[in-house]
């Protein structure tokens, strides 16, 4: 119900703004894989952009295994029960909505600096903490700061996607986003196949070495991207604005 009230409230707000960037009506003889298409380029083109987008397809992926796993870690290795499972689930939620106002409270500069790479870091860490919690309490806490590592994430990532990609191509770029996520999301429920006799504990620190590593291998990327970046020359305001802006070029190649 708080769900439904707060949708009616945002789209009441929404209906102020449909003449808001606009976009403009396709040209004839475009088609869907043509826009598909366009979306994929304009995520690869810049790597900046495609930076953000993995670090946010990894916070994707780390919170769908963990509340994937949550029910068998609670039974099977800390031997609580269903009424200690919903309040360690819950906290998840309460974790979120910590990490959510988060950069409310932050400048421009330390959203922009810090925060990615705090969020980046902090989900590898509580993951692993949360391998090794033994009691209720430890549990709940750790798990509500896997929540407010993810929510930051979430925050950050999609903040400078609608910094850096065009009002008019946002929607193609985050459908191929929100496609990728979902294909990674099915990877994740079908991958207990690999380590089926492996405890649940076993799997959570397995699963936040390979983040570790995943965000050791995002900030090293952003960090070359964001020098290049500015290695390029500004365009003074008297300069034409159609011509193509120099991309910066991707550190994984």
């Amino acid at each position: 119900m708080i769900c439904i009230a707060f949708s009616a409230l945002a789209a009441a707000f929404a209906s102020g703004l449909h003449a808001e960037g606009r976009v403009p009506t396709y040209a004839s003889g475009s088609s869907y894989v043509a826009s598909i298409t366009e979306g994929v380029r304009i995520i690869f083109v810049n790597c900046q952009v495609l930076v953000i987008c993995l670090a946010l397809i990894y916070s994707w992926a780390t919170a769908q295994m963990a509340l994937s796993l949550l029910a068998g870690f609670t039974r099977l290795e800390l031997r609580l029960n269903a009424d200690a499972y919903g309040w360690i689930e819950a906290m998840w939620g309460i974790g979120g909505l910590s990490g959510g106002v988060t950069p409310i409270c932050l400048s421009r500069k330390a959203f922009d600096r810090n925060l990615l790479r705090f969020g980046v870091l902090l989900l590898p860490a509580a993951t692993a903490g949360f391998s090794v919690a033994q009691g209720f309490w430890t549990t709940l806490l750790l798990h509500g700061l896997m929540g407010t590592a993810f929510a930051i994430n979430l925050a950050i990532c999609n903040s400078h996607i609608l910094r850096a990609v065009d009002a008019r191509a946002i929607g193609r770029a985050r459908n191929n986003l929100q496609a990728a996520i979902e294909a990674v999301g099915v990877g994740v429920f079908l991958s207990p196949i690999f380590y089926r006799d492996a405890s649940v504990r076993e799997v959570y620190l397995g699963f936040s070495l390979i983040l570790a590593s995943a965000a050791a291998m995002l900030l090293v990327a952003h960090h070359r991207a964001e020098r290049h970046a500015k290695a390029l020359p500004s365009v003074a305001p008297c300069e034409r604005r159609d011509k193509p802006i120099p991309q910066t070029p991707c550190a994984f190649d």
